[in-house]
């Protein structure tokens, strides 16, 4: 059986966000049966979209909503959004508050849904540079 293709896709501009991609990617590599590819969103493409199975979306919160970087990932997948049904999801976010940080995390699964992407659990929000936990 051919194993399922996680993509982790996140912009980071003080280290934070990378850090919580390279954490999720770790633990989602715990899980037999599924390839972990962690990317910037600089160098993620549509094609790397196509490729997964499941796509998460990780941003600090700009202004309450994902910055810049990652939000052209998304825009730029309208071309290919019909094609991305089907799969799952996930959505994290840094953020200086916790109000701000719900509500880019919020703008993220709306991303997801508007592709049809079933969104896997509640996302994350760390305050700050991210912890253990």
């Amino acid at each position: 059986m051919k194993p399922k293709q996680l993509l982790i896709v996140y912009f980071s501009q003080t280290g934070h966000t990378e850090a919580m991609a390279r954490a999720i990617g770790e633990g989602a590599r715990s899980v037999e049966g599924v390839d972990v590819l962690v990317k910037a969103a600089d160098a993620t493409a549509n094609d790397d979209l196509l490729a997964a199975d499941g796509i998460v979306l990780g941003s600090p919160t700009w202004f309450r909503l994902p910055a810049w970087p990652l939000k052209r990932v998304i825009d730029e997948s309208i071309a290919i959004y019909r094609q991305l049904a089907g799969r799952v999801g996930g959505a994290f976010t840094s953020t200086g508050t916790f109000v701000d940080g719900v509500t880019c995390l919020r703008a993220l699964k709306d991303a997801l849904e508007e592709h049809r992407i079933q969104m896997v659990g509640k996302g994350v929000v760390a305050i700050g540079a991210p912890d253990e936990e």
